[in-house]
């Protein structure tokens, strides 16, 4: 038992490393190419933020990759990003609005599977509860009532 638990508390450190190394990574969706290789992924991204999210100073990568092991978008395969400052990662995060108006790319937090699908949920509940409220007056009767007809 007692090598059980000493796995089991390894196995909960190396996760959560694993979320601490996402904290600074953003994932691009629907970038054109097949390029292997990081330099030309990254020269590609840098690319991407200077003609269509207006980020006119260089801004520091520490990996860029594709990720060839998920589901594609748009026929392309997303791009990983890892930034070194976290500001960098806020700032591109916030003009994503700029990329998605002009090209058909967009950029996403780096989450885990799990929190995808708690995300996903959360919208659904989001919708539901308009739809029981439009006017947006959220009080503790909609959820209630909300509740109810589940």
């Amino acid at each position: 038992m007692d090598e059980l638990d000493h796995m089991y508390d390894d196995m909960q450190d190396r996760l959560f490393e694993i979320d601490k190394n996402r904290k600074n990574n953003l994932v691009f969706y629907g970038v054109k190419g097949e390029e292997l290789d990081q330099d030309e992924c990254e020269q590609l991204i840098k690319n991407i933020m200077n003609t269509y999210m207006q980020v006119t100073r260089d801004i520091p990568l520490i990996k860029v990759s594709r990720i060839w092991n998920g589901p594609s978008f748009r026929g392309f395969k997303p791009i990983q990003v890892t930034f070194q400052l976290w500001k960098d990662k806020e700032e591109i995060l916030r003009k994503n609005n700029l990329l998605q108006k002009s090209s058909n790319m967009y950029v996403t937090e780096d989450f885990s599977r799990k929190v995808r699908k708690h995300r996903e949920e959360l919208i659904k509940f989001a919708r539901d509860l308009r739809a029981v409220e439009p006017s947006g007056n959220t009080n503790f009767q909609i959820f209630i009532t909300y509740f109810s007809l589940q």
